[in-house]
This record gives structure tokens, sequence and C-alpha cells, in this order.
């Protein structure tokens, strides 16, 4: 897949990027919680190890996704406003 350029994208595509990272970011942090509940409830011993390690790892695998719609959203604030 080509990776492009947000401000080389028309309003369209932007709007569905925009929509798939919303997407994104929602399942991960659902996958994110339901990792961290399964982990507090099978990890009782190992727990003061283990879930530091995971709600960072958890952050870390959302990240990207928020940085991208930040970027998205950004984008089409700024073709608005020129509009406007």
């Amino acid at each position: 897949m080509k990776n492009y350029n947000v401000s080389e994208l028309s309003n369209r595509q932007l709007n569905i990027q925009r929509r798939n990272s919303y997407n994104f970011v929602l399942a991960s942090l659902m996958l994110n919680i339901i990792m961290l509940s399964f982990a507090t409830i099978y990890l009782n011993q190992q727990q003061d190890i283990v879930l530091p390690v995971l709600v960072i790892a958890s952050i870390l695998s959302t990240l990207p996704g928020l940085l991208k719609l930040r970027e998205i959203k950004q984008e089409l604030r700024t073709r608005t406003q020129r509009v406007i």
C-alpha cells in the first residue's frame, strides 16, 4: 500500500482515512482493555511485573493511530478554514 501525504489526499479520502483511524483507535483500545482485564484476573502473583509492561505496551500500540488521526483532523480543519 502506498503511503500518501495527508495534504495530497482529497476531502473524501481524508474522511475515509479519519473514519478508519477512529476505528483502529477504538478497536485497539477495546483489545487493550480486554488484555489488561485478563491479565489482572489470571496473573495474580505476577501482576506487579506484568501490568506496568502491558499498560506501556497498550499506550505505545495506540499512539500511532492517535497521531495519524490528529494529523488528518488538522488537515481537514485547515481546509475548512480556507473555504470559510
